[in-house]
């Protein structure tokens, strides 16, 4: 029996592209800025005459486009009264009292 070698050429291996990332957070809280943006790499690049790469490797989204108030915050939102002081959290040597709104 002989054997010899054949069809040596690489074979055509096509791009790969990884999943996309999750939506990045808002860059602003309120106004006409606000966008949000998310991403994906070339896993594998096409060799050996495999279909090259498509698509956005970046997409970016506008995100909270509601108009702001004076303070910075969306419209529609509305801040509440500050609650009581809570109890002094010791009873000596420096506590802390908290409020939330």
């Amino acid at each position: 029996q002989d054997t010899k070698d054949c069809m040596a050429g690489v074979c055509p291996q096509s791009c790969l592209l990884t999943a996309w990332t999750p939506w990045t957070p808002c860059s602003e809280p309120c106004g006409p800025d606000g966008h949000s943006d998310r991403i994906r790499a070339v896993a594998v690049a096409p060799t050996g005459g495999g279909y090259s790469c498509h698509g956005n490797l970046h997409e970016i989204k506008p995100c909270n486009r509601k108009g702001c108030n004076e303070r910075g915050v969306q419209w529609g939102c509305r801040i509440t009264e500050w609650t009581s002081w809570s109890a002094c959290s010791r009873s000596c040597g420096g506590g802390a009292k908290n409020r939330t709104r």
